[in-house]
């Protein structure tokens, strides 16, 4: 069940609104669950978790991103080419993971839209919230409609935040590792979260797009990033991972070398992390928050006035 609407004072032709919203109700099953954090799991080559698995952290950018398709659907004309998104940011506060069974509201809406040389920049926040009435995860998305001229801009673009606080003072320590994100490992995640973008499947909409083949999905990346913190800094806990951000600064091709550095302090709850290819830079700014062990996240953090406009 979904609804699209404009806010109060959209324009009759209904392409000009000053505020965009959609809305969804999804039932989280415990096979979507285990097929995604499987998938996570297999690409990083990690043993699978003991027991019945968690949702990872990132589950929540899943259940979203068929009512972010519906959403950017209504922002764009229906005739002609559908314009390419490309992800250019990503911050995701967690106070809980979601659970098998749960019934779980969506609520996006665009909160600025603004036109530059190449198409339209979107910023959007969606919550999604649990049966229980309560707030599940909160997610910021800056994106670009490459070649899109609607909708007419609106809204105060949000600034960029790099990280969802300074990290601790202290002795910085860094970790590098190699990966490499296969061919299989973006077509298997395209078919678990129902990700549409051609320019992830096709290499003939990538080269029409401007890329020189098929794209890594920029969150692929970055949930099987969050994957190995579990692992690495949290004690293999996903439920200890209460935000994560990034920065989408260049594509990330299929079956290349890439190289991921971690960033860490002795008393620090956060984990910066960048990504680079031989090209250089892929992702910037990225952070992980975690938790102490036992503990909960900050219900009283504050999320309103945070942006992921780069």
């Amino acid at each position: 069940m979904s609804t699209v609407a404009a806010r109060p004072g959209e324009a009759a032709a209904g392409r000009h609104a000053d505020r965009y919203a959609t809305t969804d109700m999804r039932v989280v099953t415990a096979a979507e669950i285990s097929d995604f954090r499987g998938l996570l799991r297999t690409a990083i080559e990690a043993r699978a978790a003991a027991g019945t698995p968690k949702a990872s952290p990132v589950h929540p950018f899943l259940l979203s991103s068929n009512t972010y398709e519906q959403l950017v659907g209504q922002l764009t004309p229906a005739e002609g080419p559908r314009p390419t998104a490309v992800h250019l940011g990503q911050q995701l506060w967690l106070r809980g993971l979601v659970k098998p069974g749960e019934r779980v509201a969506i609520d996006l809406e665009v909160l600025a839209a603004r036109r530059e040389p190449r198409g339209v920049r979107l910023a959007i926040r969606c919550v999604l919230v649990g049966g229980d009435g309560a707030t599940l995860s909160e997610l910021r998305t800056a994106v670009l409609l490459v070649g899109a001229t609607e909708p007419a801009a609106f809204g105060v673009m949000p600034v960029a935040v790099v990280r969802d606080a300074e990290p601790d003072p202290g002795p910085v320590e860094s970790t590098a590792v190699t990966c490499v994100v296969t061919r299989e490992t973006v077509d298997r995640f395209a078919a678990t979260t129902g990700e549409r973008n051609p320019v992830h499947s096709d290499d003939g909409a990538a080269v029409a797009a401007g890329f020189p083949g098929r794209v890594v999905q920029g969150m692929c990346l970055v949930a099987l990033i969050v994957e190995d913190v579990i692992d690495r800094f949290a004690g293999g806990d996903a439920e200890r991972i209460a935000g994560v951000g990034a920065r989408f600064t260049a594509p990330a091709f299929p079956d290349e070398a890439l190289e991921i550095l971690y960033t860490t302090t002795e008393s620090g709850p956060l984990v910066g992390f960048t990504c680079a290819s031989a090209r250089g830079p892929v992702v910037k700014g990225g952070w992980v928050r975690i938790t102490a062990e036992g503990g909960e996240s900050d219900d009283n953090h504050d999320h309103h006035d945070s942006g992921t406009a780069a």
